[in-house]
């Protein structure tokens, strides 16, 4: 797993509200939005076509703006 994929695991997991915006990963991180979206999809359910992810997170779409997604552990995630 890239170290990248690790510091965003590791940076969701310590959220206190439980979520993360995706652009709050990409300006701590210091990583384009190509590279948020890619440790995000290794970490969730299918990493790609036909390419499983390690399923301990879920992306879904922000409530408050459509535009934008959030990030969140998984029960897979938190043990």
């Amino acid at each position: 797993v890239p170290a990248s994929t690790v510091l965003c695991f590791l940076h969701i997991a310590a959220a206190r509200e439980g979520d993360v915006h995706m652009r709050e990963l990409q300006d701590v991180l210091g990583i384009a939005s190509s590279s948020t979206s890619r440790n995000v999809a290794h970490l969730s359910e299918t990493r790609s076509v036909k390419k499983p992810g390690l399923d301990v997170v879920e992306a879904y779409t922000d409530p408050q703006d459509a535009r934008h997604k959030r990030v969140r552990l998984k029960p897979k995630g938190r043990t």
